[in-house]
């Protein structure tokens, strides 16, 4: 009949976490998906951000993965600004229409590029893709099978703190942590949640990143470290909680 509108689906919504509603999509694994539900994704992430970053904090993610950790903190942290960013090209439009469904596209965006840190840093890089997002990375093991190569442009992080000021930084970037932290001016940020993987940096790595945390005047947030994820804070930070 004439002016009969189409009826729009539905949106798949999968499960709610933080009050954030979490769209089904290829990337999504039924067992992450589980965690979801059960509340265990990325816990020690998230409860570090929910616990330490104020409102009004102005973030730059790195690492992306799903877009659900970034969401959670727009959605709970009253006017929280987010800049994040993702290499792996397959969850781009995953994580904005995420964004977009929980009406968070204001306070928070995604780009497909590294963040990179140094004289020396490349304008692309090699990103190894694989079917479960959480491992793709920025190497790959020998004869590894199932992995897809490609190349990600690069944004220097000098002039992310130009055209973005921000005061915290979050990232899990799955072994890329180090070669950023070696060349990165984090003086205008107060505080950092990043995951650092003891598998790939073993024992000397480890403490180069904790090492490169306290000389730039960074202590350990004991409290909001759990696992895997570890938070640091300025002195001026903690003089204000």
């Amino acid at each position: 009949m004439a002016g009969t509108k189409k009826a729009t689906a539905a949106p798949d919504v999968r499960a709610t976490l933080h009050n954030v509603e979490i769209l089904g999509g290829r990337h999504l694994k039924r067992r992450i998906l589980e965690t979801m539900i059960d509340g265990s994704f990325e816990k020690p992430e998230i409860d570090a951000g929910l616990g330490c970053i104020n409102p009004g904090d102005r973030v730059i993610e790195m690492g992306a993965g799903s877009g659900t950790v970034g969401a959670i903190l727009t959605k709970n942290i009253p006017d929280v600004q987010i800049m994040s960013f993702e290499a792996n090209p397959n969850l781009l439009p995953a994580i904005n229409e995420l964004y977009a469904h929980n009406g968070l596209t204001d306070r928070n965006t995604v780009q497909n590029k590294a963040v990179v840190a140094g004289k020396d840093a490349p304008k692309t890089i090699d990103f190894f893709v694989r079917k479960n997002f959480l491992g793709s990375r920025v190497f790959a093991e020998n004869n590894e099978p199932d992995v897809e190569e490609v190349k990600v442009k690069t944004i220097q992080y000098e002039k992310l703190r130009k055209d973005f000021r921000h005061n915290v930084l979050m990232m899990d970037i799955e072994g890329a942590e180090l070669d950023f932290l070696r060349g990165a001016d984090l003086s205008d940020v107060d505080l950092v949640i990043i995951e650092l993987h003891r598998k790939v940096y073993h024992r000397p790595g480890m403490q180069e990143c904790k090492r490169a945390f306290a000389d730039q005047g960074f202590i350990l947030d004991e409290a909001h470290s759990k696992r895997s994820v570890f938070t640091y804070k300025k002195q001026n930070r903690i003089d204000a909680e």
